[in-house]
């Protein structure tokens, strides 16, 4: 497998890792959730490795992990999965209407900067 992201390349073993690790705490007697740092720790890999092999394994349809502020975990039921996707979609949702407004400020910014510097190339002239 050499499965990419825009990051790190992510392999079979990274993948291996990050399932195993999570499966632990969710065969836990209390399962509980792992930070990213916590799946670092646990399975040496840096923590953008980590993030990237998440977004892997999640596009690529390998397991359904979810997330929320307090790390990653395998869900207990499809309704739990199915619940975080959609909270993650949401968050997707707002995250891409707030670049489009960033995108529009930078295009007025660089139109008022091309006529500020138009309009001095036309003062210097005359």
């Amino acid at each position: 497998m050499n499965a990419t992201t825009h990051g790190p390349r992510i392999t079979a073993e990274h993948i291996a890792a990050v399932l195993e690790a999570l499966q632990s705490v969710a065969d836990a007697e209390s399962p509980g959730r792992l930070t990213k740092a916590g799946i670092s720790a646990v399975t040496g890999l840096s923590g953008r490795v980590v993030e990237a092999t998440v977004e892997v394994i999640r596009r690529d349809s390998i397991a359904l992990v979810a997330s929320g502020p307090d790390g990653y975990w395998l869900p207990a039921s499809l309704d739990e999965a199915e619940a975080n996707v959609e909270r993650r979609h949401s968050r997707a949702l707002t995250q891409m209407g707030t670049v489009g407004g960033e995108r529009t400020l930078i295009r007025r910014l660089r139109d008022a900067e091309a006529l500020a510097t138009w309009h001095d190339v036309f003062a210097v002239a005359s």
